[in-house]
């Protein structure tokens, strides 16, 4: 064990320290069961959906894309510490476990479905075409799901986020609002632009395409928001200021990628293989 008492902000960081990470709460198990039971309803709806559009509707998007969301469940699992969210100690039926706290098989399945079909109908809006007003409605209609979506596992325990989170809408922390939108839109245009020429086995890589986009977003607007809960002893007026840096760098994104992809741009890309929505 090394000594840290010639440095004491090693001891007092608190959730500011990765080192502190504790998984300090227990779910009700109905809650936790319920959980599970309406994750899986929206997984298997999921999959129903995927083989409805591939069979009758000769849509193989969905079917193809539909391993993105295990991806990303993965990546969840060890992303969670930088932000501070803890899954309970009595997670039922562990997938894994990561920096000492149970992934559980409902957040595994709800992920799987969830983060799949948002990034779809991302996809299908932005496969049609949209406007600069069109896409800021789908940015806003994107967060306002994650927002329904999110609430109800917060505010029953399933999951938790740990100590200063800045605002937060019953619970739930706003920088996921705009990150999160960002990502999704993101996952739906790479999807959108990239979908008609990946034929054959490189379909499969449609799983891939929706984790490049929150990689995208998550990687870039998430570094304040990462700094804002974890330099130690920052003042929470620092903490708020970063989060709105946070912001600013989504709207940013958004503005570069309206200026190219909205139909109504005169900066508007063309791309090669055709992708160009009216």
């Amino acid at each position: 064990m090394v000594d840290t008492s010639n440095y004491p902000l090693a001891g007092e960081a608190g959730y500011g320290n990765l080192a502190s990470f504790q998984i300090d709460h227990i779910v009700d198990e109905a809650a936790a069961w319920g959980q599970v039971w309406i994750m899986v309803a929206v997984f298997v709806a999921f999959v129903g959906f995927a083989l409805y559009r591939y069979t009758l509707k000769k849509d193989s998007v969905p079917l193809f894309m539909s391993a993105s969301g295990i991806i990303a469940f993965f990546n969840e699992g060890n992303y969670d510490i930088l932000v501070h969210l803890t899954q309970p100690a009595n997670s039922l039926l562990p997938v894994f476990w990561t920096g000492g706290q149970p992934m559980g098989l409902g957040f595994m399945v709800g992920y799987w479905g969830v983060f799949t079909l948002v990034t779809y109908f991302s996809y299908c809006f932005l496969a049609r075409g949209l406007n600069t007003k069109g896409f800021w409605k789908l940015w806003a209609g994107i967060a306002l799901a994650c927002l329904i979506i999110e609430i109800p596992g917060v505010q029953m325990g399933v999951y938790k986020y740990q100590g200063e989170q800045t605002l937060r809408i019953f619970g739930y922390p706003a920088y996921n609002l705009w990150i999160n939108a960002t990502g999704w839109l993101l996952s739906g245009l790479l999807i959108a632009i990239l979908a008609p020429v990946l034929n054959g086995w490189k379909r499969w890589l449609l799983s891939v395409l929706p984790c490049c986009g929150f990689a995208i977003s998550w990687g870039i607007c998430d570094i304040p928001v990462v700094c804002a809960l974890n330099i130690a002893s920052l003042p929470l007026w620092a903490m708020y200021a970063l989060m709105l840096v946070s912001l600013g760098l989504s709207i940013m994104m958004m503005k570069m990628i309206t200026s190219m992809f909205a139909t109504d741009s005169n900066r508007r890309w063309t791309i090669p293989w055709g992708y160009h929505p009216s």
